[in-house]
């Protein structure tokens, strides 16, 4: 069985990479953009493709040549607070890549079970009224990170809908765990505290805005479930 795993390096990708090579009957494939240092413990137990979603003709060669049985797409700009200083790069890494990516599936594996990853940020502006969120909560986005997730969920739809080809769509919520970056809060916390006990800075957190309430799930959770 041929896995194909876009994000492979990224923080939940590398997390589904150390679950997907203990099954012993998985050939799992990555797509990697830049560094690997998240799964350079993986070496040898898995195949990397090295290049860029965003070349239609790159991505449609690896589809080509690996003929995944499932693909799972995690690639994707996950920056929220990011999304605002650069919208059009949120839209062109989350959009334009799943559009290479099931355009070249379309093509060359048409039975390919496909993951598309949205987020909870699709719901945006929640009124107490819609807790608790549901697949029924409308779109209400606030932010282009928000805006390029609808987009990915709808088209996962539409390319089932369309071509019958056979998508899931899984709209995450907040999740953290081991190797999470530090431009994510609850990183963030954890960093200052070990440099506030290691003495490397003063005993004070800084934090942002403590009024908003989240569920997490701890990332080898969720990757069990994609």
């Amino acid at each position: 069985m041929r896995v194909l795993l876009t994000g492979i390096a990224g923080f939940a990708g590398s997390h589904l990479a150390e679950l997907l090579v203990r099954e012993p009957e998985v050939e799992l494939h990555g797509v990697v953009h830049r560094h690997d240092r998240r799964i350079a413990h993986l070496a040898g137990q898995l195949a990397l493709h090295r290049g860029d979603l965003r070349n239609a003709l790159w991505v449609s060669e690896v589809v080509e040549a690996v003929r995944p049985d499932y693909a799972l797409h995690l690639a994707a700009w996950s920056d929220v607070g990011g999304s605002w200083q650069q919208p059009w790069t949120t839209y062109e890494l989350n959009i334009q890549c799943q559009l290479n990516l099931l355009e070249a599936l379309r093509r060359w594996q048409p039975t390919c079970r496909t993951l598309v990853v949205s987020s909870n940020e699709i719901y945006g502006l929640v009124e107490p009224a819609d807790l608790p969120i549901d697949e029924e909560t409308p779109f209400r986005p606030n932010s282009p990170y928000g805006v390029s997730k609808i987009t990915q969920d709808m088209m996962a739809l539409q390319y089932f809908n369309g071509h019958q080809l056979p998508t899931i769509r899984a709209r995450s919520f907040n999740h953290l765990g081991p190797g999470q970056a530090d431009d994510f809060a609850a990183s963030a916390f954890a960093r200052q505290i070990v440099e506030i006990e290691r003495g490397q800075r003063e005993p004070v957190v800084r934090v942002g805005n403590l009024s908003a309430e989240r569920d997490f799930t701890d990332v080898r959770d969720v990757v069990r479930a994609y």
